[in-house]
Order: C-alpha cells, then sequence, then structure tokens
C-alpha cells in the first residue's frame, strides 16, 4: 500500500510540474484566443513538447489545415481533442 501511495505522490508531483511549465508558456502566446497556431505554438498551447505533438498528430491524427505547405492548427480542434481524451 505504501508503494501505491509513493507512486501516486509522484504522479501527483508529475501533473503539478506538467502544469507549471504550461503556465509559464502559456503568456508567449502572443493572442491565445486566436484561432490557429503553428506547430509551436500548438505545443506550448496544450503544455506540450514539438517532439510529443508530432508523437500525438501521428498516432492521434490530429487535423490541422494546409495552406501553401504550410500547417496551422485551429485552437477549437486542439481544445476538442483534449476533450475527447479526458479520464
Amino acid at each position: 500500500m505504501e508503494a501505491m501511495n509513493e507512486a501516486n505522490d509522484l504522479v501527483v508531483k508529475a501533473f503539478k510540474l506538467v502544469y507549471k511549465d504550461a503556465k509559464e508558456k502559456a503568456p508567449k502566446l502572443k493572442n491565445p484566443m486566436y484561432g490557429y497556431f503553428n506547430k509551436t505554438k500548438a505545443a506550448i498551447y496544450l503544455g506540450i513538447s514539438r517532439s510529443t505533438l508530432d508523437v500525438w498528430i501521428k498516432k492521434y491524427q490530429i487535423p490541422y489545415t494546409m495552406i501553401d505547405g504550410i500547417r496551422r492548427y485551429a485552437k477549437k480542434d486542439l481544445d476538442e481533442f483534449m476533450k475527447e481524451h479526458r479520464k
């Protein structure tokens, strides 16, 4: 039981660190209400690294818009993706 409590504490600490990191990076978005993000800004918005976003894009086929070879990720699609994966 003690090992389970320690594991639980580690998970809580990890989530707190992720939240803190996301909170620190979020102000870097010039306008988080803007409707579309490039990959870097999408990752910042989600509070993850670009490499994690690359994995998620491939694994979960996160939708994007491409115009003249430029990809943009809709804020509403990112929000919907996160909502769909809520536990």
